[in-house]
């Protein structure tokens, strides 16, 4: 498991989107693990699953199991968000899993 060590403001500047949480869950991150990269609750990254991922992806019930298997169904875990890490380059090593 690795950590981001970037600005505290840089992720809140972008948590409204939910796009970094999004993959992270799908790669397999938790939700405790996901807050102390953000430097905040996780009730905070919880209600963003609830209020702001879920309806933008349809999930009825809304938890985060439920939010990760419909964002893994539309490949989400492959997509990463471009300005995430910098000047990094991340290989995910998911050759077995592909389809």
């Amino acid at each position: 498991m690795f950590y981001l060590n970037l600005p505290h403001k840089f992720f809140i500047s972008h948590l409204n989107s939910g796009t970094y949480a999004l993959f992270l869950l799908c790669n397999n991150f938790t939700q405790e693990e996901i807050a102390a990269m953000f430097q905040v609750t996780r009730g905070t990254i919880t209600r963003m699953i609830v209020d702001q991922i879920a309806p933008k992806l349809g999930v009825i019930v809304a938890n985060a199991s439920n939010v990760i298997i419909k964002a893994k169904q539309i490949g989400f875990q492959y997509q990463l968000p471009f300005n995430l890490f910098g000047d990094t380059i991340v290989i995910i090593n998911d050759h077995e899993n592909m389809e």
